[in-house]
């Protein structure tokens, strides 16, 4: 007999083998890319050394990054979750579950 316990992680691990989704930001409006942006940079409380820069500074960073795709939004079926990753991670990523 199965318990409640046994069955969530079951379902867990069947979920886990989702593989990310990637999100082009042209696919986006800008109120959602701006909204996926400040919400990571809030999250992630990067450190920038021995200066503090602005939000303005942080967004413009990674809006950058993003057009010379050195990092990528990706939607992670799994956790139902947008995150940015840089190539090289979401590369990984795919290859690990691919």
């Amino acid at each position: 007999m199965m318990t409640n316990e046994n069955i969530f992680d079951e379902e867990k691990t069947n979920d886990s083998d989702s593989n990310p989704i990637e999100i082009k930001p042209e696919q986006l409006s800008s109120e959602i890319l701006q909204s996926i942006i400040e919400e990571f940079i809030q999250r992630e409380g990067t450190d920038y050394g021995n200066f503090e820069a602005s939000l303005d500074l942080k967004i413009q960073q990674i809006q950058r990054q993003l057009n010379k795709k050195e990092i990528h939004i990706v939607f992670d079926p799994t956790t139902e979750s947008v995150n940015l990753m840089t190539k090289s991670e979401f590369l990984k990523r795919v290859k690990d579950l691919g």
